[in-house]
């Protein structure tokens, strides 16, 4: 499963809603119910799931989805190298 579809099932599990579809350019106002309280979840999720550090004043920054799953690739990708 690839970053994004495992960040679009999460989504989707929050939401309660398998027809959530994400694309690049997608932002919470595009996405029925994806309120700050399930960007939150999402956030919590992405950290304990996948291990990606998200401090608190990064979690609002994302400009869309596309960022935030190039956010996660980056330090996904920086956490493999270091264990290498």
């Amino acid at each position: 499963m690839t970053v994004e579809q495992r960040l679009q099932q999460m989504l989707r599990e929050l939401l309660d809603d398998d027809t959530v579809e994400l694309g690049d350019d997608t932002v919470a106002q595009d996405v029925p119910g994806w309120d700050s309280y399930v960007h939150i979840n999402l956030m919590y999720r992405i950290e304990q799931e996948l291990g990606v550090p998200l401090p608190g004043n990064k979690i609002f920054e994302f400009k869309n989805f596309g960022e935030l799953k190039r956010y996660v690739i980056e330090h996904l990708s920086a956490r493999r190298t270091e264990l290498s």
